[in-house]
């Protein structure tokens, strides 16, 4: 029989069972890894080119009561470190996604085992609580992620941009569903705590920040805005100091934030993912960068394994929070 150097062996098994622990409690579910999607970035076509078994939860794109064809135009602008998109949410409708398209994420989930949840919108907090109970009747929804950070207009007023239309909204949501609720917030205002305040006192499970920035940019030879709808969200590694800050505003227990965040916006490489946790953050979630690289999340979650393992923590639940100044 050959030699069998049993030291080397078994050096070589104990650094295989000692490799950080990626796991994530997340809406009292265990997840294998804390990336997850930012919606719109994933579709059930996605599957052709991403391999969707890197994220550790998905997300659909953001489904609404009535079917949608999105702005007319040109819809993406590509910007110094970032991208402009006014898509305009096109989808089918809520009957028809529940039919055609639910079933297949579903079997989607069960191959690659891995959740998926179901971003949707409203224009009331009566349509919210219509669409939470459709949505509730589905075998195999993980969570539910209310999208405030899109135009959702009652009164002349966009649902993420006031708090007290947030907790209006969010608490007629969860007075239709038992179901975990994840609420997308904006950054487009001028307190984002005020909002998650008001979708915690709502009944929020957890909050996702941040949604894109409202942009624009013009073609100085054709004298007239680049989208066809004038302005759109600015997405991409140029944001992401603009969401580490308004996540650590709203994971700061000192105001009362005791609810989990998911962490969005620029996230194209491990180190931005660490410092969403640094800053507060549970989970983080990839969006613009699934456009330029289909192998982003893997690639994120093995440089996160790597600098757990660096810095000696067994579990990506030990990357301490920043040390803010009191």
């Amino acid at each position: 029989m050959p030699d069998f150097d049993d030291e080397a062996a078994t050096t070589g098994l104990t650094a295989i069972r000692e490799r950080p622990d990626l796991t994530v409690e997340f809406a009292k579910q265990l997840l294998t890894n804390p990336v997850t999607n930012a919606s719109g970035t994933i579709s059930l076509s996605s599957r052709k080119a991403v391999n969707l078994g890197q994220f550790g939860l998905l997300f659909t794109k953001t489904q609404g009561l009535k079917a949608r064809l999105g702005n007319k135009g040109q819809r993406i602008w590509e910007t110094p470190s970032g991208m402009l998109n006014a898509i305009g949410l096109p989808r089918l409708s809520l009957d028809d996604f529940i039919a055609l398209e639910w079933p297949r994420w579903l079997e989607l989930s069960q191959n690659l085992n891995v959740p998926v949840g179901i971003s949707f919108a409203g224009e009331s907090s009566v349509q919210f609580h219509d669409i939470t109970r459709k949505l509730d009747r589905l075998e195999g929804v993980f969570a539910l992620k209310a999208n405030f950070g899109c135009p959702n207009v009652k009164e002349g007023l966009a649902f993420g941009q006031d708090p007290g239309l947030t907790y209006e909204a969010v608490k007629a949501i969860k007075e239709a569903t038992d179901k975990p609720l994840v609420v997308k917030l904006t950054p487009n205002v001028t307190n984002i705590a005020e909002i998650a305040l008001a979708a915690q006192e709502g009944g929020a499970d957890a909050l996702a920040a941040i949604n894109t920035i409202l942009a624009m940019d013009i073609d100085i030879e054709a004298g007239q805005p680049v989208l066809g709808n004038t302005t759109g969200g600015l997405s991409g590694p140029a944001i992401y100091p603009v969401g580490l800050r308004c996540v650590w505003q709203i994971t700061d227990p000192k105001a009362g934030f005791k609810i989990p965040v998911i962490g969005i916006g620029g996230i194209d490489c491990w180190e931005t993912a660490v410092k969403y946790f640094m800053a507060g953050a549970t989970l983080v979630g990839i969006g613009t960068a699934n456009f330029c690289d289909f192998e982003t999340a893997g690639r994120v979650v093995a440089g996160i394994e790597d600098y757990c393992a660096k810095k000696g923590y067994k579990s990506v639940r030990e990357i301490p929070r920043a040390k803010f100044p009191e």
